[in-house]
């Protein structure tokens, strides 16, 4: 007589492990903003006190490399999701948050130099990426099953 036992504990663990990749993946997205809050309050500091009372210049700086950085990041996008798909999510993963961490420190460490805040500003967006891909493709593996838990 077969027992249904064992099928019901693998499915159970199943279910396990999908809510801590949740939890995991939803807690790296936490540290992500957590980060980019305190970096962002230093980094608009920064653009502030190098760019004192010319609103005008300092909205066409910014402007100019917000536009690179976008060009940048649809070009860079689809070769990120290649490169997931080649090598995993987790080695993508890890450059994200490796270049989201010399990104920081870069504009941490520069003060009000334009070319740390410059590379902050393009580099970013690209780490974001380089983080969320994996991150958005993990919850859609995590909850495929069942959409009305997502």
């Amino acid at each position: 007589m077969e027992s249904d036992q064992p099928a019901n504990s693998a499915d159970e663990l199943s279910t396990k492990q999908r809510e801590f990749a949740g939890y995991m993946l939803t807690a790296s997205y936490g540290v992500q903003y957590v980060g980019e809050f305190f970096c962002r309050q230093t980094k608009e500091q920064l653009w502030i006190n190098l760019y004192v009372g010319d609103t005008v210049a300092l909205g066409l700086i910014r402007g100019q490399i917000y536009s690179v950085s976008q060009i940048l990041g649809f070009f860079i996008t689809p070769m990120l999701g290649g490169l997931s798909d080649s090598f995993g999510r987790r080695p993508v993963l890890i450059f994200g948050s490796i270049l989201y961490q010399v990104a920081t420190l870069t504009v941490l460490s520069t003060g009000a130099n334009l070319v740390g805040l410059m590379a902050y500003e393009i580099v970013m967006p690209i780490a974001a990426r380089a983080m969320g891909l994996p991150n958005r493709a993990g919850f859609g593996d995590v909850f495929q099953d069942d959409p009305i838990v997502f």
